[in-house]
């Protein structure tokens, strides 16, 4: 938790991890994934994960909460899991923000814990916002 904090702190004073150290946690992170799962239409469960962590997408998309409020708004269309070594999941989320124009598509990476012991029960891991549609990849 202290780790954490400091790298939030970093963060937010301007300075963050280097890029050795983004490519070495990366490459930890790699190895506990399993394989990635086929390429289905999302689920009402992955729905609910993007609504769960949509504070953090209207940051990476730089909007305000308005502009992705109602069924449109933020919308999961295809989805692929991978489960984590150590227990849950990773989902890997295509979704289609209608009202952005500059960037109608983004794949978001989710992380949700087997077990919940915080507020929140998913996490935004990794962020991809895209100016046109592509297929669905890991990051």
């Amino acid at each position: 938790r202290i780790l954490q904090w400091y790298i939030i702190l970093n963060i937010n004073m301007g300075c963050g991890p280097s890029k050795e150290q983004i490519a070495k946690a990366n490459a930890e992170e790699e190895k506990l994934l399993g394989p990635p799962s086929a390429i289905t239409p999302a689920t009402e469960h992955a729905q609910n994960l993007v609504y769960l962590v949509k504070l953090a997408i209207e940051v990476h998309l730089a909007v305000p909460p308005s502009v992705l409020d109602g069924a449109e708004g933020l919308k999961a269309t295809e989805m692929m899991t991978r489960t984590v070594e150590t227990g849950g999941t990773m989902y890997y989320i295509k979704v289609h923000t209608a009202n952005v124009k500059q960037y109608p598509w983004c794949f978001c990476k989710i992380f949700e814990p087997e077990e919940i012991t915080d507020v929140s029960p998913a996490v935004l891991q990794g962020f991809r916002k895209m100016a046109q549609e592509y297929k669905l990849v890991t990051f």
